[in-house]
């Protein structure tokens, strides 16, 4: 799949499954059709592949329909994945989808749950940090329009803050970083010895919480209702799940 270099294009790199993704992977598709059809038009490529892709692709061809030319594809699953962030003029995501899209330098629209949405930028950086890259509560489609709209009318700012969270990743997430807190972790572990009796007291809470969860997901299984996916998500629905394989799309962006 070559997309149409004459349009941004917005990518979404994730698992196509009910918890956790289906509702922003709908309203990404449903932002992308009100953009053109209020003479915005952007293009969106998915790469993923699960159980809502069928009700994903209706939803996305209807869109793609009312439009008139495509606007919406679906890649399937890519064993690498890095020419999509790598073609993508903007990236929508979460957790570590959010965190690759940055690596790239690219412009990141954070999604969540209950219509949740919000662009990166140096004011709502330091939230994510705190509580992660996700979110709970927003207006859904609408706000995704909103954020993809601001990055569509200004190239510019899709550089600034491209940069910004290119900056904020190796910052924070690199392996650089992440050496230099494991070796802090390991200097404070020195310097401060817990004395053995606190140390027994901890294995003993872990194993006794263990124990409670393993106890809880047999439960579950027991009773049809263990998460299939995500182990701290909730499910939103059932789906069906894709019997025969699918042959995945390749990415090339040409630029003219």
């Amino acid at each position: 799949y070559a997309p149409d270099p004459s349009l941004p294009l917005a990518v979404m790199v994730c698992r196509l499954v009910p918890e956790l993704k289906r509702e922003s992977l709908l309203s990404a598709c449903t932002a992308i059709g009100e953009l053109a059809a209020a003479g915005t038009p952007v293009q969106l490529v998915i790469v993923g592949d699960g159980p809502v892709r069928d009700e994903l692709a209706a939803h996305a061809a209807a869109v793609n329909a009312h439009a008139g030319r495509t606007l919406i594809v679906l890649t399937g699953e890519l064993t690498d994945p890095r020419p999509a962030y790598d073609a993508a003029d903007m990236v929508l995501g979460m957790g570590g989808s959010a965190l690759r899209a940055m690596a790239f330098g690219k412009p990141l629209v954070v999604v969540g749950e209950r219509g949740f949405s919000e662009l990166l930028t140096p004011e709502s950086g330091p939230t994510f940090l705190r509580d992660g890259w996700y979110g709970l509560g927003g207006s859904g489609a609408a706000g995704i329009r909103q954020a993809i709209g601001h990055l569509t009318d200004d190239p510019a700012l899709r550089v600034k803050l491209g940069d910004y969270g290119r900056e904020l990743v190796l910052t924070r997430f690199s392996l650089r970083a992440a050496a230099e807190t494991q070796e802090e972790e390991y200097r404070q572990a020195i310097a401060d010895r817990v004395p053995r009796w606190d140390i027994a007291g901890d294995a003993t809470r872990s194993f006794a919480g263990l124990f409670r969860y393993k106890v809880r997901r047999k439960i579950d299984r027991w009773r049809g209702t263990a998460a299939v996916d995500d182990a701290n998500a909730q499910p939103l629905r059932s789906a069906q799940v894709h019997t025969e394989p699918r042959q995945p799309v390749s990415i090339q962006r040409k630029v003219v």
